[in-house]
């Protein structure tokens, strides 16, 4: 269902709900200093965001990409919710989408997600080029 809003001669138009989820995405790194956001845009039904985390050196990223290699995917899926630690993805995806949760509440707005999120560990430049042109 098209929560966030619908597209008009190929315009995205937010909704009330799409609008809150705007605003709250714009918030996260006032609730998380470790987050600087990048490209991001919000779809009908779903939202595409490129979040920085700036805490995580490269010998942290190292040993969960070798960790994640050595199970054959690089995919959290299984382990999301095992051990989340106060500045993870994990953590501020669900704080985002609880935000937007209560807002919509609040407001007597439908809403309703999807229980996981997909996430993709950008390793350098080109990727990250990608993604940024996927996104607009």
């Amino acid at each position: 269902m098209p929560y966030f809003g619908e597209i008009i001669n190929h315009e995205m138009r937010l909704s009330q709900v799409g609008d809150i989820a705007e605003q709250i995405w714009n918030e996260i790194p006032d609730h998380f200093q470790v987050v600087e956001l990048g490209q991001f845009v919000i779809m009908p039904d779903h939202i595409h965001g490129i979040l920085h985390l700036k805490n995580y050196t490269d010998k942290v990223l190292d040993q969960f990409v070798k960790e994640m290699n050595m199970r054959g995917q690089i995919d959290l899926a299984s382990d999301r919710f095992q051990n989340p630690q106060s500045d993870s993805l994990t953590t501020i995806i669900g704080t985002f989408k609880a935000a937007v949760s209560r807002r919509c509440r609040v407001e007597e707005l439908e809403l309703s997600w999807q229980p996981r999120f997909s996430d993709v560990i950008i390793q350098n430049k080109e990727e990250l080029r990608f993604f940024e042109n996927y996104i607009k």
